[in-house]
C-alpha cells in the first residue's frame, strides 16, 4: 500500500484510451540470468529481479539488526514472518564478515530512508529494475550494466551478491515465481473486468504501455508500494497479507494509484468549497474501499471462484481484514460505505459522492 504525494500523482501520464485497456493472460514464466523470471500482460508486467530483491533484502536485514534488542515496533508486529530473516549460522566466517560489511553500508544511510517517499530510493529501485538482465554491476557485461548509482551502494550490492545468491535467492525466487503463478489465473479471470470498472469509477484512463510490477520477497513495512515516472509497483510475495485473492486485490489497488488522482483532486476542490481542511489520506481510504468492494462483488457473483478462493461468508477486502481503517481512518469507513457505495451502485454521481463524504468527515 503506498502514500504518494499529490504532486507526484499529478505527473502520472493519463493519455491512454479506454479502448486500449485489455488485460490478457500473463505468458509463461521466462527464465533469465540468475533464475530471474518475468511474466507479461499488455498492462501489467511481473518480474522477479535479482538485484532489486537483494536491495530490499539488505534493507530489511539492516533494519532488523538495528531493531534487535529494542521494543517491538508496529512494523515488526505486523510483519512477524520477516523476523527470521537475519543472517544465520550457515554463513562461513568470511561470508559473515562480508555480509556484515554490506549491512553496515545500508545501516549507515539507506536503511533509514523510506522506500516510497525518498527520491534517492526511488531512483535506486528504478535503476536496479533496468539492470535485471545484468549478471554483474561492475561493467563487465557492458556499459549498459554500469549502474550509475552511489559507489557505496554498488559496492555493498556487489560484495553481498554471491552470498545472497548462495544462501537466500533460490528460495526467495521460488516464492516470487509461485506468487506470480498463483495470481495469473485470477488476472485471467477477473483482471479485465476489474480494470475496466476502476477506470470508469475514477473517470481516468489506464496509463499507456506496460506497468512494471516487481515481485520481491520483502517490500517494506506496508507490503507493497507504487512509485511514478515511470509507474512502478513493488509487492512482496512473502508478506502474509498478500496471499490468495488479496494478491490480486493489492495488484489492482496499487495500479489504481496511477490513474485514481481524480479522487484526490475532487476531495481538495470540495474541501475548499466547504471551507474545510483536506481530510488526510481520505483519497487513499477510498481507493482501498473501491478495489476491495469490486473484488468482493466479483467473488460473490462467481460461485466457482468463491468455492476456491473465499470463505463460506465470501471475500473480506484487504483493508477490513488487516485493520487498515483502524489506523486513523475509522471515521472514514462508515461515510465511504454510505456515500461512495451509493456512487458505485449508480445512485449518485462522482462529484455528489465526494462532496457528501467530505462534508461528513
Amino acid at each position: 500500500m503506498c502514500y504518494p504525494s499529490r504532486e507526484t500523482m499529478r505527473r502520472v501520464l493519463l493519455t491512454a484510451l479506454l479502448s486500449a485497456l485489455v488485460l490478457s493472460v500473463p505468458g509463461p514464466l521466462r527464465a533469465q540470468q540468475d533464475g530471474q523470471t518475468s511474466a507479461s500482460t499488455p498492462e501489467l508486467e511481473l518480474h522477479s529481479d535479482f538485484w532489486l530483491n537483494l536491495h530490499h533484502f539488505l534493507y530489511l536485514q539492516a533494519r532488523l539488526r538495528a531493531a534487535a534488542g529494542k521494543p517491538a515496533t508496529r512494523e515488526s508486529q505486523t510483519q512477524p514472518e520477516f523476523s527470521s530473516a537475519r543472517p544465520t549460522g550457515d554463513l562461513t566466517p568470511t561470508e559473515q564478515r562480508t555480509w556484515s560489511a554490506a549491512l553496515d553500508t545500508y545501516a549507515q544511510d539507506w536503511a533509514s530512508r523510506d522506500m516510497l517517499r525518498n527520491g534517492d530510493m526511488v531512483i535506486v529501485s528504478n535503476r536496479l529494475a533496468e539492470l535485471e538482465d545484468c549478471s554483474d554491476l561492475s561493467g563487465r557485461d557492458g556499459q549498459q550494466c554500469v549502474p550509475g548509482l552511489r559507489a557505496d551502494l554498488v559496492a555493498a550490492l556487489l560484495t553481498a551478491a554471491p552470498i545472497y545468491r548462495a544462501h537466500w535467492w533460490p528460495q526467495q525466487d521460488r516464492e516470487n515465481r509461485a506468487w506470480m503463478a498463483s495470481v495469473t489465473p485470477l488476472v485471467r479471470r477477473m483482471g479485465s473486468d476489474i480494470a475496466t470498472r476502476l477506470v470508469r469509477i475514477y473517470q481516468h484512463p489506464w496509463p499507456p504501455g506496460r506497468m512494471r510490477v516487481d515481485v520481491v520477497w520483502y517490500a517494506g513495512p506496508l507490503g507493497s508500494y507504487t512509485t511514478f515516472d515511470p509507474a512502478h509497483i513493488t509487492i512482496s510475495s512473502h508478506d502474509s497479507r498478500n496471499q490468495g485473492l488479496a494478491a490480486f486485490e493489492m495488484l489492482f489497488h496499487e495500479a489504481s494509484h496511477t490513474f485514481g488522482e481524480g479522487v484526490d483532486e475532487a476531495i481538495e476542490r470540495h474541501s475548499r468549497e466547504l471551507g474545510k481542511l483536506v481530510p488526510r489520506d481520505l483519497w487513499h481510504a477510498i481507493l482501498f474501499y473501491t478495489t476491495g468492494e469490486l473484488v468482493r462483488r466479483e467473488i460473490a457473483n462467481s460461485p466457482d471462484l468463491a468455492t476456491e478462493w473465499a470463505s463460506t461468508t465470501g471475500y473480506t477486502p484487504y483493508a477490513v481484514r488487516n485493520g487498515v481503517y483502524d489506523n486513523g481512518w475509522s471515521d472514514y469507513q462508515p461515510v465511504i460505505e454510505q456515500y461512495w457505495q451509493a456512487y458505485l451502485d449508480g445512485e449518485i454521481d462522482f462529484d455528489t459522492a465526494i462532496e457528501r463524504i467530505v462534508n461528513a468527515v
